[in-house]
């Protein structure tokens, strides 16, 4: 996803979608240390994923901080 359709996706769609991604980390990374996983760079596709998502949560956390403190 890109970091616009991130940014218009609801908060419970975003924890759902880095809980799987981290599980899907999780289990490529088994996958390399078992050499059964071909592609390597699949897990930098997933980290930047991840990395895309919290950086969304953290934006709507401090836009929730910034909106209290102005008031």
């Amino acid at each position: 996803m890109k970091l616009k359709e991130l940014r218009e996706t609801e908060q419970k769609v975003l924890q759902d979608r880095l809980a799987e991604l981290r599980e899907k980390e999780r289990s490529i990374k088994f996958g390399l240390g078992n050499r059964e996983v071909k592609n390597i760079r699949e897990v930098r596709g997933v980290k930047r994923e991840i990395a895309h998502i919290l950086t969304v949560i953290s934006e709507r956390r401090h836009a929730g901080t910034e909106k209290a403190t102005k008031e």
